[in-house]
């Protein structure tokens, strides 16, 4: 709220299955708050467009307001509506630096090596697309890509954990994943305590406790 900022320190795609709301004043020039948000404002009404009810949001430009607005009419009340999505059914992740740092995780998404990109790189950022489908089948996307998502490069270092439980896949089931389109993985996936615990100290979050793990391994791909 009263906020604005430039969205490659924010990517859009990472707010999907995420209700958004944010309300800035029309006179809150300084910092380009303003306008930072009429930016906000045009990309997740395109990602709406695109993928219906995936990127729901409440972005306001408050008229004759300046840096201070009216905080009643900003998120609370809207967001009561919508309750947390804990394990969607497709994931958007722009894995990208902050003052040098990646993130380690995101929804059931694990890092357990690092990818080969640094904040100095033309392609310092990694982006996922991934899609838990019907018959055991997830597909994933993964490229080496730039702060405006344009330029894409296969990833070839780097390794992941996506923790997994029965509302994703039938554990009686081989499973299959594809990585930029090419299968990498047909089995069944076994549940144990390992998982319980790994994912339990890594998310600190009762909805995220995991019974399986699938490890990819981007150098062997």
């Amino acid at each position: 709220m009263a906020g604005g900022e430039p969205l490659e320190n924010a990517p859009p795609l990472n707010f999907r299955n995420i209700a958004f709301s944010f309300h800035t004043g029309e006179n809150d020039t300084m910092f380009s708050r303003n306008k930072y948000t009429l930016e906000a404002k045009e990309a997740f009404d395109a990602l709406q467009q695109e993928f219906p009810n995936n990127f729901i949001h409440n972005i306001v430009i408050q008229k004759g307001m300046g840096h201070g607005i009216d905080y009643t009419k900003t998120t609370p009340p809207w967001l009561v509506d919508y309750p947390r999505e804990v394990n969607p059914d497709v994931i958007s992740w722009v894995l990208f630096p902050m003052d040098g740092r990646y993130r380690n995780s995101f929804y059931n998404i694990a890092v357990l090596e690092p990818f080969d990109v640094s904040e100095g790189d033309a392609l310092h950022r990694v982006l996922f697309e991934i899609n838990y489908k019907d018959n055991n089948v997830i597909d994933i996307q993964a490229h080496l890509t730039d702060h405006k998502l344009v330029q894409r490069e296969a990833v070839e270092k780097g390794k992941i954990a996506l923790y997994l439980d029965a509302s994703k896949i039938d554990f009686n089931k081989n499973v299959e994943v594809l990585i930029n389109s090419e299968y990498i993985y047909k089995d069944k996936v076994h549940v144990d305590l390992e998982s319980v615990v790994e994912s339990c100290a890594l998310f600190g979050d009762p909805n995220r406790i995991y019974p399986a793990k699938i490890v990819i391994d981007f150098s062997n791909i």
